[in-house]
């Protein structure tokens, strides 16, 4: 648990690192853009019940950003937050933004704050990821 919500492995077994390895499961121990969206989707759910739901969100964005930070700014992580907290932003202005165009503002951002991102094969995942995410979930100005 420790290796999948803190990114910790140093206590995992070597034997257990190592079937994790072989069975392909190895990146479930590192922490992801899949990590914050639990986290994310577990506070904005959460929080519903306690201060409603334009306020869940804005206080999701808040603890993703919490977490992310905790866990010392994994840039995966990073690229997740920056999604949730432009998420955030416009649920709480009440607006529904078109799954492409927020796809396109966190690339932007992601490039903006690292432009070396451009020619990294896990960029390119994690939006590939939330491009084929947004596409199956659709919503309005698809």
């Amino acid at each position: 648990v420790e290796a999948l919500v803190l990114g910790r492995r140093g206590g995992l077994d070597p034997q257990q690192s190592r079937a994790f390895g072989r069975t392909g499961l190895a990146h479930l121990l590192s922490i992801s853009g899949f990590h914050v969206g639990l986290i994310w989707t577990w506070l904005v759910l959460l929080l519903r019940i306690a201060v409603g739901p334009r306020r869940a969100v804005v206080g999701a964005a808040i603890g993703v950003l919490g977490y992310v930070a905790f866990l010392g700014f994994p840039v995966p992580a990073l690229r997740a937050a920056v999604l949730a907290i432009a998420t955030a932003l416009e649920r709480h202005r009440q607006r529904q933004p078109a799954a492409g165009a927020l796809l396109a503002v966190v690339a932007l951002i992601v490039v903006a704050v690292d432009p070396w991102a451009v020619g990294s094969l896990g960029a390119w995942f994690s939006v590939s990821a939330l491009w084929g995410a947004t596409a199956a979930i659709g919503g309005p100005n698809e």
